[in-house]
C-alpha cells in the first residue's frame, strides 16, 4: 500500500505543475508535507520524537509558510484543528493557541515587510486588501469576478482537474477511494480523521479562496497530501472488488470495471505521459 502511493506521488505531475519556476507554492507544499508530519508524530508517537523538537519544528514550519503568504493559513488552520479533535476530541488545546500565535506573529512580520517595501502603511494595506479581494471574488477585474453559480462550481472543479495532476483522475478517483476509505474506516479511525482533516483543509481552502482556485487549475494541489495518502488503500481495495467483477458471469460489472481501468489508463497517458513527460519534458522544444 505505501509503495503504491510512493509511487503516484513520484509518477505524477503533483509537484511539477507548479514548481518549474521555484515558485513559493513549492515551498509552501514542501512545508505542508513536514507540519503534517510532525502533527502526527506530536499526536501518535509522543515517546518517539521529544516534544519539544516537533513543537519547535511545527513553530518553524508555520512561520515560514504563513510569513510566504496569507494563503496557506486556512488549510494549516484547519489541519491543526482536524487533528487536534482526531486524537484528542479537543478544538482548544495548547499546541494550537501556540501555532495561531505562531501563524499571527508570522502574518504580521510579513505585513511589516510590505510596510517597508511601500514605505507608506496604507499603500500596503490596499495591497494587501486587493490581493484578498483578487483571490476571493475577484473585484479587481471585472472579467475574472466570481458569481454565485462560480461558487456552486468550485466544490467539483479539484474533481474535473485532478486528471492533469494525479495519476488516477477524479472521478475514477472517487470510485477507488470509497472503497479504501471503508476499509480506512474499519482498520484506523484515527488514519481516517487524519484523512477527513486533510479533505476539510483542502476544501476550507476552495472555500476561501474561490476565485483563485477558480481561475488556477494548479490549485487542485490543495488535495495533493490526501489523495497521495489514500491512492495505495484505494488501489489495493478497488482490485479486489474488480477481480470479482471479471470473474463474473453478468456482463455489466465488466463493462464496468473496463471501462474505468480504460479511462484511468487513457488519462494518464495522456495527461502525464504526452504532456508532462514528452511534450514539456525528454522531448520539449519538438514538434510533438
Amino acid at each position: 500500500i505505501f509503495a503504491i502511493s510512493f509511487i503516484s506521488l513520484v509518477l505524477s505531475n503533483y509537484f511539477i505543475s507548479y514548481a518549474d519556476n521555484l515558485h513559493k507554492h513549492i515551498y509552501e507544499e514542501f512545508f505542508k508535507w513536514i507540519i503534517v508530519w510532525a502533527l502526527i508524530c506530536y499526536y501518535k508517537f509522543p515517546n518517539k520524537y521529544p516534544k519539544s523538537l516537533l513543537v519547535s519544528l511545527l513553530a518553524i514550519c508555520f512561520f515560514l509558510v504563513s510569513n510566504a503568504s496569507f494563503e496557506p493559513i486556512v488549510f494549516i488552520a484547519v489541519l491543526v484543528v482536524g487533528f487536534s479533535w482526531t486524537f484528542e476530541r479537543k478544538i482548544f488545546t495548547p499546541l494550537n493557541f501556540f501555532l495561531g500565535f505562531v501563524t499571527i506573529a508570522a502574518f504580521l512580520a510579513h505585513f511589516y515587510q510590505v510596510v517597508l517595501y511601500y514605505g507608506d502603511f496604507n499603500e500596503a494595506l490596499a495591497d494587501f486588501s486587493g490581493s484578498l479581494s483578487h483571490r476571493t471574488l475577484g473585484k479587481d477585474n471585472p472579467k475574472n469576478y466570481f458569481t454565485w453559480i462560480d461558487f456552486l462550481q468550485n466544490p467539483f472543479r479539484p474533481i474535473n482537474r485532478m486528471e492533469r495532476m494525479f495519476i488516477i483522475p477524479g472521478w475514477a478517483f472517487i470510485i477507488m477511494a470509497w472503497f479504501g476509505l471503508k476499509r480506512i474506516y474499519r482498520e484506523n479511525r484515527e488514519f481516517f480523521g487524519v484523512l477527513m482533516s486533510l479533505l476539510a483543509a483542502s476544501y476550507a481552502w476552495y472555500f476561501i479562496m474561490p476565485q483563485h482556485a477558480f481561475i488556477h487549475p494548479f490549485t487542485v494541489r490543495q488535495f495533493g497530501i490526501f489523495v497521495i495518502f489514500i491512492t495505495g488503500y484505494s488501489v489495493v481495495e478497488y482490485s479486489k472488488v474488480a477481480k470479482l467483477g471479471f470473474k463474473s458471469d453478468k456482463l455489466l460489472p465488466k463493462l464496468g470495471h473496463g471501462f474505468l481501468i480504460l479511462y484511468v489508463a487513457i488519462m494518464f497517458l495522456t495527461q502525464h505521459v504526452l504532456q508532462a513527460y514528452l511534450r514539456f519534458g525528454f522531448l520539449h522544444g519538438t514538434d510533438i
